[in-house]
């Protein structure tokens, strides 16, 4: 992106109580782009008492004379805005592969999911994907990677996993089960990684954002309700938050496993009581209550493991 910026050609600037004018360029010269962040620097920068300071009038001037934003080839008739972020010209729109555009497309669509608008957006989406496998499988890589960052729509999403099993068979469960034993792999590559390193920050720099892995631990939850994994994926998971509450972790990292850990056992206490042995759900039990014991938590930490204690 880039920005205009006006100034006018002769500047008065005030220094030493001498007022001195100064008739700026307007030579033309080679087109240069201006990033958001240095418009951002020059924003936050920004002192009406300092304005007429000659770097100032100097750069500012620099971006009027060198910026190459033109709005004229953004005209209205010209702009597409089913995505309003990227907007593409139809010009450049119609240069891209057709499976590009339906990706886009879908992503826009599932940008769109919540609760309310479900049963319309599902009929929809599967308009959109017809009988296409690579358009199936890209839809539910993109449904598992929207929904790792934002949570708070997982029970949404799995639900639309769900529908689109019914509707295109077991090709959609495998599909889900390989992202969750991908993520699950790739978890314990890392943790090997830290142990070799001996840096957590470097664990977490390569796993490029904790968050999203947090958030795999909500969604599995929910597919586990939707029957799309297997209990024994949701063993794994849990043996993979009980030997991280056990690991030496920052208090902000630490906060969100517990709240992790406290939303995936809460979510599927009631269905693996009836899947796994009386003997190991006790264990996870005594587990949990060594946790709730454990002078490294917080009380409002402490106080999660006593949810799940009373729940189960």
């Amino acid at each position: 992106m880039s920005v205009s910026v006006s100034t006018n050609s002769t500047t008065t600037t005030a220094a030493a109580n001498t007022t001195t004018t100064t008739t700026m360029s307007t030579e033309t010269s080679t087109p240069l782009q201006y990033s958001i962040d240095l418009v951002k620097e020059l924003y936050n920068n920004f002192n009406k008492n300092t304005i007429l300071n000659a770097e100032y009038i100097k750069l500012f001037n620099q971006i009027r004379m060198k910026n190459k934003f033109n709005p004229r080839k953004f005209s209205y008739q010209k702009m597409n805005y089913n995505n309003w972020i990227n907007s593409l010209s139809k010009e450049e729109e119609g240069k891209k592969n057709e499976k590009d555009i339906l990706c886009e497309k879908i992503k826009n669509l599932l940008n769109k999911c919540s609760k309310t608008n479900y049963e319309s957006l599902k009929v929809k989406l599967v308009d959109y994907i017809k009988d296409d496998i690579d358009i199936l499988n890209s839809t539910l890589v993109s449904i598992f990677e929207m929904a790792i960052i934002q949570s708070i729509y997982c029970p949404v999403y799995s639900k639309l996993c769900k529908y689109l099993f019914e509707k295109y068979g077991s090709q959609v469960k495998q599909l889900v089960l390989n992202k969750c034993k991908e993520r699950f792999k790739n978890f314990k590559k890392k943790e090997e990684a830290r142990d070799e390193e001996d840096e957590y920050d470097l664990f977490c720099k390569v796993m490029k954002n904790k968050k999203k892995f947090v958030g795999i631990f909500l969604l599995v939850s929910c597919f586990y309700q939707e029957s799309m994994v297997e209990t024994m994926v949701i063993e794994k998971y849990i043996g993979l938050l009980f030997t991280e509450l056990n690991a030496k972790l920052d208090e902000e990292t630490r906060d969100k496993y517990v709240e992790c850990f406290k939303t995936l056992f809460i979510n599927v206490s009631k269905k693996l009581k009836q899947n796994i042995e009386a003997e190991k759900m006790t264990r996870y039990i005594e587990q949990i209550k060594i946790l709730s014991k454990d002078s490294r938590f917080t009380n409002r930490e402490k106080f999660m493991f006593f949810d799940i204690l009373d729940l189960v």
